[in-house]
Formats: structure tokens, C-alpha cells, sequence
């Protein structure tokens, strides 16, 4: 077959309508090429192919890979031109033979026929064709074919891209969330490379492959276990909390997500405000949670939904009361399932708690529970002997500030309290708790803001954070090749001005890099720049040289003066839009798309309050209506009767007025 022919294959393989929004990864075995191949042969077929190379290319394999690259989505090709290239790049990773686990270059050639070695003349230019992949899976088709991910394991940015791609078969990734299940592993959680090796290392057996276990538990640190490693945290970091059933199984396990404990306040002399939180996965609405623990008989909980991917403080269904964390134990695991969905969170056993800045992590106030010690800023430690008299004397030892606060309520009893700032090292914690952050590479990733679908794309007024983890921070990161200033040690935020649909990340050390891609929700047009909506003048001719320009609702031009919203009818961090009809209610924060009906509220979840904006075209037609059928009323009614007491009231009185009929009319469902 031709390499076009494998190009089109291999694209059909791996890029389909039954992949749509999961993620793919470009795993080739000498078997799948048999298969496209539908001989004995194919191996042999597709390397000679991959040697000639697109028609009409000169130069090496990687030359005519780049040069097949310019302008493709111009010949409107089913699939990305030089995926067969990449494809056999990932071939070469998992290429059996004699060679040190750590060598990459050696078995290209070799399936090469080759007797060169070093790196292929032009591999450097191939991480653009990554990103482009990625570009075009979550861009370009919107997932619609599933989602890729130009992620780079370990520390060599590039044999690391194809190296993510193989280092775990398609049978190991299908059988990780059992994995995780099996470690009790919390979905998104973050956990050091030696705590997340040891969670995972006693339930590997028949789950993961041999050599895969043995990568897992090895004592030393190749780059190859530091790569496996990184890839197992990014799949736990993605996890949406969801175990398929086994084969002997009738249903799969109710889906799950984690409790926290979260700091609400610390007080100078010595009072504690400790509760309990749930962190979520997307998939799960913390609305929709109602709990139950067997720890706490006859008592039931909800979880207050709020932005971001925590909920608020776990409260008593029957009388709003906050649940006191102190009346649980912290060292014992406890679960909480829900009545309605069957999820289950759980509070997992651990001696030591650590907290850091929540208004960062998850934007709430105070203190969230993590299972890391923060390289940055402050932080506070909980610890039960004997492991406090350990971390007092590694915090006197190793932290800038370090102090033992005497509690005098909020805490377990015989707990001991400490706050820290700014460690030094693991000193003597690091043989004993994997409680630092030990990337053996940098890591990008996004945190708040509000995601748009599969992939990291997010809505424009709801940008996320950049977090570069690393032991060191970065000596420059570029958004677009535009520097930005750390607005803390290792955090960035996004400028709107510079955002466009699809945006390169670039972080710089001193003995490597790290890139990453994040795409903004557009308006409609397409994500090549706009290229289907071009600008035009005043009376829709086109836009020539300087002045008024418009492009959609876009609209360019110095004499337009500013616009300065009303300050009462623009919501700030939106995250319900409710509708006239019982039933239209759409969550902003899960990534739902916008309505075809008509909104009237749209509502902004803070803090300690709820806040309702009027966005109907009139007042005298905003009425609540009577529920119709091909509605389900309970979320409409539950959310605007559950929260008329943290609701702040509107100034105007006719608003105040119609928010009031809504929320009689959700008590009368």
C-alpha cells in the first residue's frame, strides 16, 4: 500500500465517531498493522511505505513529514497528512530488541533497515506535528473523533511524544480506572511520584503488563519509570471517577469522587473552622448529591454546588447545619454514597493532613486538604503522633516560618497543628513520606476557569490559570511567544488580550522544556483564525486598510466609545442559566452548551451568597410558566427554593418581586 493509503487507514483506525470526546492515543503494534493490512505483511508494507514516503516529497522521513505538513488542511484530506509518520514514530518506542530500556534512536533505525544512529536528520521539527494533531482533534473537529493529547513523557521533550504514546498498551489504559479503583485513588488528585508508585504497585498484578510492573515497582529512577509515571498521573489527573464492569460483572461500581477537608478559617487564638468538602469530577453535579455515611446513622448530607471543582461545606439535609469535620476520624477511611445517583465519595484514612491556599487550588477561601507539601507560600500540617514529633523537628529544620499552633477546637483530639511556609527540602521526610513534589519533568496544567467539552478548551469569559509543576520554576513561559510574569511561584494568568481559538504554551528550564496547547471556545467561526468570516467595512464591503472593521459581532473602530455594562444586569463568575419554563436550567460550570429557550436569570454562585441577574428582554413577559411535559422539574425547583436563603435581593422591586414568584413557584412542584 502506499503511504497515503496507510495514512487513511491508520487515521480510520485511530480517529472515529465511536472515539468521540475520549481520548486517543497513537498505540501501533506490529499486529494492528496486520490487521489494516489484513496479511501477514503488514509491517514489512507500512516501513517500506514510511521509506518512500508522500508522493511528490523529497528528503528524509522526517523532512517529507514536515514538508506534507504546510497548508494540508488546504487539500481538505480526510485525516492529517503525516500521521502515518507519527504512527511509526510510536512504533519505534515499543520496538522489541537489545537494546538499554532507555534507548530510543537504536530501534528507529533498526525498523529502518538502517545502519545509522543519533537522531533522524529534522527530528527536532516533529514535535510540530504533535501539536498540530492535537490542534486538529480538539479543534478542527471538536472531538468529534476522538481527543489527542501532545503530551510529552519524561524529560526528553523529543523521543518523549512518541514514547507517551506506547508506553502503556491499549488493554493497560482500558484497565486503569480499575487500577485506580483498586488503590482507592481519588479522580483528578495529584500525588508525588513515589506516593502514586507505591498506591499502585500492590494492585498491578494482572492489570498492567509484566515489564510494566516491574518499570513500577524498580528503585531506580530511569527516565522510562519517570515517564510511565507521568503518564499514570495525567490518566489519574483526567480520570472522571467511572470504573467500567469487568466481564464477570452484571453492572459496573457506582461512579466515585473524593472528600477534603477544608480550613473555612484559622483563628490567631487558636479556633479552628474544619469541614468537609466533595471534590468532583465533571460528570457529577453536586447538586444532585444527597448522602449517606454509616458512620453517622439516620443523618443525611448535601453539597452546596458552587464554582469550580469543589462543593461547598457538606450540611445536614434536614437542617442546613454544616458538618463539623472534627466528629469524623482522620484516620480511618470513611465513604459517603448517595441516595439518588449511587456515587460514592470517599474520606480516605491518612495520619497526616496537609493543607494549602484553597483561593488558588479551587477558589474557595481558607485551606484545602492536599497531598503534597507546597514548594511556595504557606501551608498547614495536621499530624497524630508519632509522625507530628516527626514533621516538628523537619519543620524547625527545613521552613523559612515555622510554628506549632495550640488548637482549641476544630481539630481531632491529640492532633497536633503546625503552620509552615516556604521548605527548603525533604530532609529527613524523603525516605520516610512522599509528601514532595519529585517530577522527574515538568508539567503544564489548567486550573479553575470553566471547561467547554472534551479536551483543554474553555469559555473566553472563564479563563483558567496556568500551574507549571516542577521543582524549580521556569526561566520563561511564552503564551503565543508572549512572556508572562508569575503572578505566584509556578502560577501564570491568561491575559484576554492575547487568547486566540488554539494557544501555545511554551515553559523554559535550564536543561529542558515543557509545551503544552489550550483552546478557547470561539464564536462560531471556525478555528483556523477566522479564515470563513473575513472583515468587512461599514456597508459590508471588504475591510481595507485602517478603520471600521467587523467580523461577526466584532467590531473594530476608534470612534466606537467603550462600552460600561450595567452593573445590575452583568453577572460576574456565571454559573446557572434559569428559564421560565420548570426544567430550563443549565449548569455553565459543567460545560453545557447555551440554550435554544430563552434565559431570564442568569445566577453567580459566591462565597457566603447567591446571586440572581435579570437578562430578559422584558420584565412583564418574564413571568414563571407552568411545567410542561419533556421537562424535568427537580433540578429547576431544588436549586431556586434551596437557595432563596443565601440569595441577595435586588435592588430594583420589580425584580425582587418576579425572583419571588420563581421561587414560589419552585416550593409548589
Amino acid at each position: 500500500m502506499t503511504y497515503e493509503i496507510w495514512n487513511d487507514r491508520l487515521g480510520g483506525s485511530f480517529f472515529s465517531p465511536a472515539h468521540a470526546g475520549t481520548r486517543v492515543y497513537l498505540y501501533v503494534t506490529p499486529e494492528k498493522l496486520d490487521a489494516i493490512a489484513e496479511n501477514n505483511g503488514g509491517l514489512a508494507d507500512f516501513i517500506a511505505a514510511i521509506k518512500t514516503g508522500p508522493a511528490g516529497y523529497p528528503g528524509t522521513i522526517c523532512e517529507k513529514a514536515v514538508a506534507v505538513k504546510r497548508a494540508w488542511r488546504d487539500r481538505r484530506t480526510s485525516y492529517p497528512p503525516y500521521l502515518a509518520s507519527l504512527c511509526f514514530f510510536s512504533l519505534a518506542a515499543d520496538h522489541e530488541g537489545n537494546w538499554p530500556a532507555h534507548a530510543y534512536y537504536p530501534r528507529l533505525w533498526h525498523l529502518l533497515g538502517d545502519a545509522d544512529y543519533g537522531m533522524p536528520q529534522g527530528f527536532e521539527f516533529m514535535r510540530r506535528l504533535w501539536l498540530d494533531l492535537e490542534v486538529w482533534s480538539v479543534a478542527d473537529r471538536e472531538g468529534s473523533l476522538g481527543v489527542f493529547k501532545a503530551q510529552t513523557a519524561g524529560r526528553r521533550v523529543n523521543v518523549g511524544l512518541p514514547i507517551a504514546q506506547s508506553i502503556l498498551s491499549e488493554e493497560e489504559r482500558r484497565r486503569l480506572p480499575e487500577l485506580f479503583e483498586a488503590a482507592d485513588l481519588e479522580p483528578g488528585a495529584t500525588l508525588s511520584s513515589g506516593a502514586l508508585a507505591a498506591a499502585l504497585a500492590g494492585h498491578s498484578a494482572s492489570r498492567l503488563r509484566r515489564r510494566t510492573q516491574q518499570l513500577l515497582a524498580a528503585a531506580d529512577e530511569s527516565d522510562y519509570r519517570a515517564e510511565l509515571l507521568g503518564i499514570l498521573q495525567a490518566e489519574l489527573s483526567e480520570w472522571d471517577g467511572i470504573v467500567p464492569a469487568l466481564p464477570n460483572q452484571a453492572h459496573p461500581a457506582a461512579p466515585r469522587a473524593g472528600l477534603r477537608l477544608w480550613l473555612a478559617g484559622v483563628d490567631a487564638a487558636g479556633f479552628v473552622k474544619a469541614r468537609f468538602v466533595a471534590s468532583l469530577p465533571e460528570n457529577v453535579e453536586a447538586s444532585d448529591l444527597l448522602l449517606g455515611c454509616p458512620a453517622i446513622p439516620g443523618r443525611q448530607f448535601e453539597c452546596p454546588a458552587r464554582s469550580g471543582p469543589c462543593s461547598g461545606a457538606l450540611r445536614d439535609a434536614s437542617n442546613g447545619q454544616e458538618l463539623p469535620a472534627e466528629q469524623m476520624s482522620w484516620d480511618s477511611r470513611a465513604e459517603f454514597k448517595c441516595a439518588l445517583t449511587g456515587t460514592r465519595l470517599i474520606f480516605p484514612a491518612a495520619p497526616i493532613r496537609i493543607f494549602t491556599s484553597a483561593l488558588n487550588t479551587v477558589h474557595l477561601g481558607g485551606f484545602i486538604e492536599t497531598r503534597l507539601i507546597p514548594l511556595a507560600g504557606e501551608f498547614y500540617i495536621a499530624a497524630a503522633e508519632p509522625d507530628a514529633s516527626v514533621f516538628a523537628k523537619w519543620g524547625a529544620e527545613q521552613c523559612r516560618e515555622w510554628r506549632e499552633i495550640t488548637v482549641r477546637s476544630g481539630l481531632r483530639r491529640n492532633w497536633r497543628f503546625f503552620r509552615g511556609a516556604e521548605p527548603r527540602g525533604a530532609g529527613i521526610l524523603e525516605r520516610r513520606y512522599a509528601v514532595f513534589p519529585t517530577r522527574a519533568a515538568p508539567r503544564i496544567r489548567f486550573e479553575g476557569g470553566i471547561r467547554a467539552g472534551a479536551g483543554a478548551k474553555y469559555f473566553p469569559f472563564a479563563l483558567p490559570d496556568i500551574v507549571v509543576d516542577y521543582s524549580v520554576p521556569p526561566l520563561a513561559l511564552r503564551f503565543n511567544n508572549t512572556l508572562l510574569t508569575s503572578i505566584q511561584d509556578g502560577r501564570y494568568s491568561i491575559p484576554s488580550e492575547l487568547v486566540r481559538p488554539s494557544n501555545v504554551i511554551d515553559a523554559e528550564f535550564s536543561d529542558h522544556e515543557a509545551h503544552d496547547v489550550i483552546y478557547i471556545l470561539s464564536d462560531g467561526w471556525t478555528w483556523r483564525d477566522g479564515e470563513d468570516c473575513t472583515p468587512s467595512a461599514e456597508f459590508g464591503q471588504p475591510a481595507r486598510g485602517p478603520g471600521l472593521r467587523i467580523r461577526g459581532a466584532d467590531v473594530h473602530w476608534d470612534a466606537i466609545p467603550e462600552f460600561v455594562p450595567d452593573p445590575m444586569s452583568v453577572a460576574e463568575h456565571p454559573a446557572m442559566i434559569i428559564g421560565r419554563i420548570p426544567g430550563q436550567i443549565i449548569d455553565l460550570r459543567r460545560g453545557a452548551p447555551l440554550p435554544e429557550w430563552a434565559p431570564v436569570w442568569v445566577v453567580s454562585i459566591r462565597r457566603r451568597e447567591v446571586v440572581f441577574f435579570f437578562c430578559g428582554s422584558s420584565v412583564d413577559d418574564a413571568a414563571p410558566q407552568p411545567a410542561q411535559t419533556g421537562y424535568s422539574t427537580k433540578k429547576w425547583g431544588s436549586f431556586l427554593w434551596s437557595t432563596r436563603k443565601r440569595t441577595k435581593p435586588l435592588r430594583v422591586p420589580r425584580l425582587q418581586t418576579l425572583l419571588r414568584a420563581y421561587q414560589e413557584a419552585a416550593h409548589a412542584l
